[in-house]
């Protein structure tokens, strides 16, 4: 069985609205059926749980503000994904972070050396710093990866 990258969460919003529902009957049924000291029990279980899924979602938010903080965690939580540190490498790309960009695309290639889309992406990185030879020589090995 094949699972959802970790960083696909976000594919579980919708599935796990019948589970919230289920545990919704399900809190309603014991409630309705209760004394009153179960009644308690069961408010003071739905405010707890409440209160700490509020401070989880908080604490995850501050990781998803944007492209950069979220595969920025995302790295430091699983260095050994190439993926990650190509995606990193696009989000400092795109702020013109240039130099974070070369660091997250070399940590690729010490995974992957023969990742072209990041030797291709360190090429740009190069030519946006003026480096044009370095540029040069990481867009042609790119160019030989591609046709072999």
């Amino acid at each position: 069985m094949k699972f959802l990258p970790f960083w696909a969460d976000r594919f579980l919003y919708i599935p796990s609205i019948g589970l919230c529902y289920l545990g919704g009957i399900a809190f309603q049924f014991l409630y309705s059926r209760g004394e009153r000291l179960i009644r308690r029990i069961l408010a003071v279980a739905l405010i707890g749980l409440l209160a700490i899924l509020g401070m989880l979602t908080s604490q995850e938010a501050e990781v998803w503000q944007d492209s950069e903080s979220l595969w920025l965690q995302a790295a430091k939580d699983h260095p050994t994904f190439p993926k990650l540190h190509h995606n990193l490498g696009l989000a400092y790309l795109g702020k013109e972070k240039l130099d974070d960009a070369i660091g997250s695309y070399q940590s690729l290639l010490q995974l992957d050396p023969q990742h072209v889309p990041a030797i291709n992406n360190l090429g740009t990185v190069y030519a946006r710093k003026g480096e044009f030879d370095s540029a040069m020589s990481r867009n042609n090995k790119s160019l030989v990866l591609r046709t072999n």
